[in-house]
């Protein structure tokens, strides 16, 4: 008997994709919904989508 995997048998794992920088999906409202909350809990003014969507790209550093 073979001790090599039958190929037809052979499952392929699952694949996660992760779309970082919107590319593949526009996730800006979800980015600065969650940074309002997050300058909320600060205790800081919440920012209007259009000047938010302007940091968005640049990574979280330039962002918070």
């Amino acid at each position: 008997m073979s001790s090599s995997p039958d190929p037809s048998r052979t499952s392929v794992p699952p694949t996660l994709v992760l779309d970082l920088d919107g590319t593949l999906v526009d996730t800006a409202s979800d980015l600065v919904a969650t940074l309002n909350v997050i300058l909320d809990r600060e205790g800081l003014p919440g920012l209007e989508f259009d000047k938010a969507r302007g940091m968005i790209g640049n990574g979280a550093r330039a962002m918070l």
